[in-house]
């Protein structure tokens, strides 16, 4: 059923089976929407970059972007070009990388590089780092250059108070439940 509704998709997104969300790095704390969420919380398409995998979620405030694995040199381009894609939304983004494993320092210039872009194209973005990432953003004193948000929720509330758009906010919290 998966295929059939990944047919009309481009290139290198794809809706994931509930099967398929099983095996996904990071998945063991339930943070991937799957096939039969598709209806009750929106579609979900999955990068693939090597060690790493970016999920997408359409949400009415801003385009979510969660990766989960690995991110190093062996993938931090594709990883990279993955998320420039999104660039060409003109909207609302939130990077989040609450459930990356590994994160190098080639992420970290990466993350530099794709805030820059995101100014020059007028692109607001937020990103939520999680541990891994968090740390790396201490070690690299980058804390103070990128737009950071707690969480999803906080990201998508600054968005919503940045637009001066009240109504559009969600009237629940938007959460990652755990198995």
């Amino acid at each position: 059923m998966t295929d059939e509704r990944n047919a009309d998709k481009p290139e290198g997104l794809r809706l994931i089976s509930d099967s398929e969300a099983a095996v996904v790095p990071g998945t063991a704390a339930r943070s991937t929407l799957t096939a039969s969420d598709e209806v009750s919380r929106g579609s979900a398409y999955a990068l693939d970059c090597g060690a790493a995998s970016v999920h997408v979620y359409a949400r009415s405030v801003a385009t979510v972007l969660r990766l989960h694995g690995e991110i190093d040199a062996s993938n931090v381009e594709r990883v990279s070009a993955s998320l420039r894609r999104f660039l060409a939304l003109r909207g609302p983004l939130i990077v989040d990388l609450g459930a990356v494993e590994f994160f190098g320092l080639p992420g970290i210039r990466e993350l530099l590089a794709f805030n820059r872009e995101c100014q020059r194209a007028s692109v607001p973005w937020a990103l939520v780092p999680g541990h891994h990432v968090n740390h790396m953003l201490q070690v690299a004193d980058a804390h103070s250059s990128l737009p950071l948000a707690d969480s999803v929720v906080e990201a998508t509330q600054q968005f919503v108070a940045a637009s001066g758009d009240r109504a559009r906010l969600p009237r629940t919290a938007v959460t990652w439940p755990r198995r």
